[in-house]
């Protein structure tokens, strides 16, 4: 983790009266990351699509995470918000429920990939959407805002870009993130949070 830290960049916010210096939001982005980290139940809820192959996939998303490696995602319709499918990790492994089947895979992105056509991150997204780095992949690069919170990140070939935070303080949680790469096929995901519990 010292190795990356020293390499990520900053970028100053400052309001007046709250002079903040980059050792400072090194600091705060260090406590940042092992504060939530900690963290391993939460939960969410709100807008997401996803741009894939020329097309633009609108859907609700609620995302229950109960440990580390256990979680539940509703991926919902955009109006009615009934859901379409309901990908759920635990111990054994990863099921896909949509159109009354379920599909079992030891990969999230698999399954979502085979059965759904779209390509999402989602074991990198278990730690981005709380604006925090994956433990699975190094950084490649970051860059932080005057307390410390992420406004890009670059892991595994994603790059995750934080548009709105939820608070002020360096513990907020995003409300609007970008979730991009360009290889092998361009793929975009945008996510609009509501709810944090």
């Amino acid at each position: 983790m010292a190795l990356w830290l020293s390499s990520c960049s900053t970028t100053s916010n400052q309001t007046p009266g709250q002079p903040t210096s980059a050792a400072a939001a090194q600091k705060n982005w260090k406590a940042r990351q092992i504060k939530l980290a900690k963290q391993v139940a939460w939960q969410l809820g709100g807008r997401a699509s996803v741009s894939y192959r020329g097309d633009n996939w609108p859907f609700g998303i609620q995302w229950q995470q109960g440990s580390a490696s256990q979680y539940v995602i509703h991926i919902k319709h955009p109006l009615t918000q009934n859901t379409l499918a309901k990908v759920s990790k635990t111990a054994s492994g990863v099921t896909l429920k949509a159109n009354g089947r379920t599909y079992s895979d030891s990969s999230p992105e698999n399954l979502i990939q085979k059965h759904l056509h779209v390509r999402l991150p989602v074991n990198g997204m278990q730690y981005w959407v709380r604006g925090i780095p994956s433990t699975a992949y190094p950084v490649t690069a970051v860059k932080l805002d005057s307390r410390g919170r992420p406004l890009v990140l670059q892991q595994a070939g994603w790059t995750i870009n934080y548009a709105k935070y939820q608070g002020a303080d360096s513990y907020a949680l995003p409300g609007l993130i970008k979730i991009s790469r360009t290889t092998p096929r361009p793929v975009q995901v945008k996510m609009r949070i509501r709810e944090w519990r």
